[in-house]
């Protein structure tokens, strides 16, 4: 059975991103903990639908966030947990809704450490992402 987030993301494309990553910016490579991206995928997916309002934040993007929040405290690999969380929320936002989020590196790095360090709430961060979203527009 193919779980609902699968036409989204799959583990296969989280472990392609991780292995980009780690070649492109360096860092100690390892295999994902047994279980865990697909774990992630699938809590942040149930997350979404039962936090989901449909006055307030599209599904998608709520699924982004809580795809990014999960990656960022299950720590699935030995190094690139940040990378990974950050690259898998901004291929959401692409793959779902072409946008994408403007942020400086300082501005990225200082968000997911407050992520990381405060354990900010899923409102927080879609707080920050909000302002931040642009639609990708063709040339």
């Amino acid at each position: 059975m193919t779980a609902p987030y699968e036409t989204l993301i799959t583990e296969s494309i989280v472990v392609r991103m991780y292995n980009t990553s780690i070649a492109r910016y360096g860092g100690m490579e390892s295999k994902p903990k047994d279980g865990c991206i697909k774990a992630v995928l699938g809590n942040a997916w149930n997350a979404a639908y039962y936090h989901w309002d449909e006055d307030e934040n599209p599904g998608g993007l709520v699924f982004a966030a809580f795809v990014f929040m999960y990656f960022m405290h299950d720590h699935c690999y030995g190094d690139g947990n940040k990378r990974i969380a950050w690259m898998t929320m901004t291929y959401l936002l692409k793959k779902q809704f072409n946008l994408t989020l403007h942020a400086t590196d300082e501005e990225a790095e200082g968000f997911c450490l407050a992520v990381i360090k405060d354990k900010l709430a899923i409102e927080t961060i879609l707080e920050w992402m909000n302002p931040r979203l642009a639609i990708d527009m063709p040339e």
